[in-house]
């Protein structure tokens, strides 16, 4: 498993790369599945950082189109295993004020992982 994780963090660039020239049906995006995957990974390959900073980039790119219930569990969830319980509360916190300003109402405080 671990050889698979390396393989999958050795080609990471090629795969998001690869999947965003794909024409996505509706609701559904290459480049988005090939970076949560890749986050998951990297949990399994001990870089979560790295993990955290795809999200983070994918979310970037496009607020609008990117932030999803799934993916934000899983960046929340890194967030909860890689840092300080202070620091992952203000990160948290950060994100759920982004999808505040882009009206991503359906998004509620349980899928930012706030208590």
């Amino acid at each position: 498993m671990r050889r698979t994780a390396q393989e999958c963090i050795h080609n990471r660039h090629d795969s998001i790369h690869a999947a965003s020239f794909v024409v996505d049906p509706p609701g559904f995006s290459g480049r988005m599945i090939a970076a949560n995957n890749f986050a998951i990974c990297c949990v399994h390959n001990c870089c979560v950082p790295d993990g955290i900073r795809e999200l983070e980039a994918l979310l970037q790119s496009d607020p609008m189109r990117f932030f999803r219930r799934e993916i934000l569990f899983n960046l929340c969830t890194l967030y909860e295993v890689a840092l300080s319980k202070k620091m992952a509360l203000m990160k948290k916190t950060a994100l759920k004020m982004v999808g505040d300003k882009y009206y991503l109402s359906h998004l509620q405080r349980k899928h930012y992982l706030l208590q």
